[in-house]
């Protein structure tokens, strides 16, 4: 029946198909019931699957500049995996200068050697200097075929759309990032480059502030040699004059330059330590506004860091936290298995599901993205947690809803069944298989030809597509295992499951 087909889909989370036949009474209120479930379910699934590509990207983004320092190697590595992973055609990256107000190209792909493209930009020059002047993302359509070609080894077209947007950390212009597309760059596109722009531009930012930190310090450095290297000349000068007032000289000179040295190391010292309560500070701020839990693990299992939202999944207060060991909320792994499960890690983001345990004992499920990392000398362990509570129990309702419509098929009266164009048995009652006299097993190997008398076997396929294309009632006559002959009468309509 039509309802079997559409229930037989939604087993199958296929949830396009719908019933399109008019009834009456009870059959119509199933009807509406079935397309709206239907509908939901295909609806739901579509959000589910958006939202999780865009915190799969997210969460691999992450991942993939958490082990990079370099500041060129990190703009390279950003724009590599956002043009991938949007499908772009080509992507270009540029740094902003906020000295000179200048944006310069850093990274770039899927350029040729005879693109011309820009390497530098002021504010409010061109769509990439206007982005940065307003700090905000402009899609452009309708390119003339001429500007920036997408070249592949066997294609040459013309982008569809670009779309240009800033890379902005703490109101602070990082950088602008622009796109090209050779098919529509949709709302699910522009959402997840959205989302993307706080984990870009957070170590962006660190790694130029270290840049201009490590220059800050090689300046003072030469600074300092040139003046030492003064304080030599000077002094050989002295001893030329006499050999008492060049000891004299030469030590209020070196007491002279022990005090510059000393204040210049008073005042990189102060610089050093702002600069790490600043490190400090951006690393607390991404912990603490990351939607999934995050956990710092070492190779004992302890836990040594974490965030609150992962202390709220799990109902400890912060300073409970850093009291646990994995076996402590994780219902799965006991002590004596931690030093198996850290050796399977490695220094690739690993996926798996398992359940969780709150402090008041109650369970949730969670799927873990973790990674090996090495920091200061010692090798630890980066956890994303993710409570999938949710889709789990809507994956065991949609179970439930397929075991359900299983146990509709099975128990009708009707000797139901679906053939495909060349007669094959494909879906059918367990009265069918009665119907005809074989067991279960059997009658899922038969061929209309095997129990209809009516049909020649020269035009069984002719007839099937008859009535594929036009529904019919006819008696006929069926042949049962035993040989018996029965007369029936026959409902049959064409259908597509599976795409057929």
């Amino acid at each position: 029946s039509e309802a079997s087909c559409v229930v037989g889909a939604i087993a199958k989370a296929e949830f396009t198909q719908r019933m399109t036949s008019n009834y009456a009474g009870n059959l119509e209120v199933l009807k509406q019931g079935v397309n709206a479930s239907a509908k939901s379910l295909e609806s739901y699934a579509k959000e589910k699957e958006e939202q999780a590509w865009i915190q799969t990207g997210i969460t691999n983004l992450s991942l993939t500049l958490a082990k990079i320092e370099n500041l060129h190697e990190l703009l390279q590595a950003s724009i590599s995996f956002v043009s991938h992973y949007v499908s772009s055609g080509k992507g270009a990256i540029y740094l902003y200068h906020p000295v000179d107000q200048q944006l310069t190209l850093m990274g770039r792909y899927a350029f040729v050697n005879n693109d011309t493209l820009s390497h530098k930009f002021n504010l409010g020059e061109g769509v990439v200097g206007q982005v940065a002047l307003e700090h905000q993302p402009i899609l452009l359509r309708h390119l003339l075929p001429e500007e920036g070609l997408i070249v592949t080894a066997t294609t040459i077209n013309p982008p569809v759309n670009t779309y240009t947007y800033p890379l902005v950390y703490k109101e602070h212009l990082v950088g602008v990032v622009e796109l090209a597309n050779s098919d529509i760059f949709d709302e699910i596109k522009q959402k997840f480059v959205m989302q993307s722009i706080d984990v870009l531009s957070a170590p962006i930012y660190s790694a130029q502030k270290t840049e201009e930190t490590k220059e800050l310090l090689a300046r003072t450095k030469q600074q300092a040699d040139q003046l030492e290297e003064q304080a030599r000349e000077v002094e050989l000068k002295n001893v030329e004059l006499s050999q008492q007032a060049d000891q004299l000289m030469a030590q209020s000179r070196e007491v002279e330059i022990q005090n510059i040295e000393l204040t210049q190391q008073q005042e990189e010292y102060k610089k050093l330590v702002a600069q790490l309560e600043d490190s400090e500070q951006r690393y607390h701020t991404m912990m603490s506004n990351a939607s999934d839990g995050i956990t710092i693990i070492d190779f004992n299992g302890k836990l040594r860091d974490c965030n609150e939202r992962a202390a709220k999944m799990l109902g400890y207060e912060m300073s409970e936290m850093f009291t646990l060991n994995i076996p402590d909320w994780d219902a799965y792994i006991a002590p004596e298995e931690i030093s198996r499960l850290i050796a399977s890690l490695s220094d690739t983001p690993m996926y798996f599901e398992t359940k969780h345990r709150r402090k008041d004992g109650t369970l949730y499920d969670a799927a873990i993205t973790s990674i090996k990392y090495h920091v200061q000398g010692e090798d630890l362990i980066y956890a994303s947690v993710r409570d999938i509570t949710e889709r789990k129990q809507i994956e065991k309702e949609v179970e439930t809803a397929r075991n359900y419509y299983e146990t509709l098929l099975n128990n009708a009266s009707d000797a139901i069944h679906i053939l495909d164009t060349q007669g094959n048995v494909v879906v059918y009652s367990r009265s069918f298989a009665e119907h005809l006299g074989y067991d279960y097993k059997e009658a899922g190997r038969l061929n209309v030809k095997d129990w209809d008398e009516c049909i020649p076997v020269e035009q069984l396929t002719d007839t099937i597509n008859k009535l594929i294309e036009h529904p019919k009632t006819f008696d006929t006559r069926h042949r049962r295992k035993d040989g018996t002959i029965i007369d029936v009468q026959v409902n049959a309509k064409g259908l597509r499951l599976d795409g057929k």
